[in-house]
């Protein structure tokens, strides 16, 4: 089930979140049309992949119930140039033609755009918008802790991102953790609705 979002930038671009990959039975690696790295589906645990693509033999494989016990919800798609019956857990059949290609990158994205919690999510994006803040002694993007070679080592282990991302509790952009309010408050009430699922 795709989280519900309340903070929409939605054309954006994932510069801090890679694209992820289609996995593809290897006999369709070099066959599919994509700007995507496709990876075969033995060399993948699909944590980092957004879409499947199967052949018919594959199907057969017992490749479907490994990806429904993954529980990660990926869009899994047949290619097939014969007629074939979609089977359980399959998106669509494709057989190639240049509107499924769009459509399966479509699904891709679809996946990517609904794969974070609220509060990630939110962070991600405010992130990316280059805010910063004078709050908080990793702000400024680590820029001080480069200025010193014990400091750059430091930088360099962790990583700007980790730098950029450390905000303010108290940002309203992001969603005040003190008054509960925002981003945040809507990362408590999807937990918080999680928790009475189970």
């Amino acid at each position: 089930m795709p989280w519900p979002k309340p903070f929409t930038l939605r054309k954006r671009v994932f510069a801090l979140m890679k694209s992820m990959h289609i996995a593809a039975s290897r006999e369709l690696v070099s066959r599919l049309s994509t700007h995507r790295r496709v990876v075969a589906l033995d060399s993948t645990d699909f944590t980092d992949v957004a879409a499947v693509v199967i052949t018919v033999a594959d199907s057969r494989s017992g490749i479907l119930a490994l990806l429904k016990r993954t529980g990660f919800n990926l869009p899994v798609y047949l290619f097939s140039e014969a007629d074939h019956e979609k089977p359980q857990g399959v998106t669509a059949i494709v057989s190639g033609k240049e509107q499924e290609w769009l459509e399966l990158e479509a699904a891709a994205c679809g996946y990517e755009e609904n794969l974070l919690p609220p509060f990630f999510d939110t962070l991600t994006q405010y992130v990316e918008m280059d805010n910063s803040t004078f709050a908080c002694p990793g702000h400024q993007h680590g820029a001080f802790f480069k200025k010193h070679p014990a400091g750059r080592q430091f930088f360099d282990f962790f990583g700007e991102n980790v730098f950029r991302a450390d905000m303010c509790n108290a940002d309203v952009k992001l969603g005040d953790l003190l008054i509960h309010e925002g981003s945040a408050k809507h990362a408590q009430k999807v937990r918080g609705e999680s928790v009475q699922r189970r």
